[in-house]
């Protein structure tokens, strides 16, 4: 269980069949609440599937602050069926959803690196 090994102090909480939440995202502002939720009902679609997914803790409060130029160190948004996954709602044309595809992956990238794991996305 990957959301384990990267956050083992974290206590998960079932939301619905097999989507777990960690317990420090439910302590965000009215804006990250409302983050998650449009993201469950995203992820709903893959675990109706079969998939798990597994909702990462926010940035801690106090990790620095992340420039512009720094974006790909965030944190990916959660884990589903073991690999991490950052989830954007994107709209626009092509070229921005182009943008915003790399930016994730570098958030998944950052995420394994500063965690120590040294594994492909």
């Amino acid at each position: 269980m990957l959301a384990l090994i990267l956050f083992p102090h974290e206590k998960w909480i079932p939301h619905r069949e097999s989507i777990f939440i960690a317990k420090s995202r439910f302590s965000g502002s009215h804006k990250e609440q409302t983050k998650l939720y449009r993201e469950i009902a995203d992820v709903r679609i893959l675990t109706g599937r079969g998939s798990d997914a597994y909702f990462l803790p926010a940035r801690s409060k106090n990790e620095e602050t992340v420039s512009k130029e720094e974006i790909h160190n965030m944190h990916a948004d959660t884990v589903i069926d073991e690999v991490i996954v950052e989830i954007k709602t994107v709209s626009g044309n092509l070229a921005t959803l182009g943008k915003s595809f790399r930016r994730g992956y570098k958030q998944g990238r950052s995420l394994l690196k500063k965690h120590g794991i040294t594994a492909e996305h």
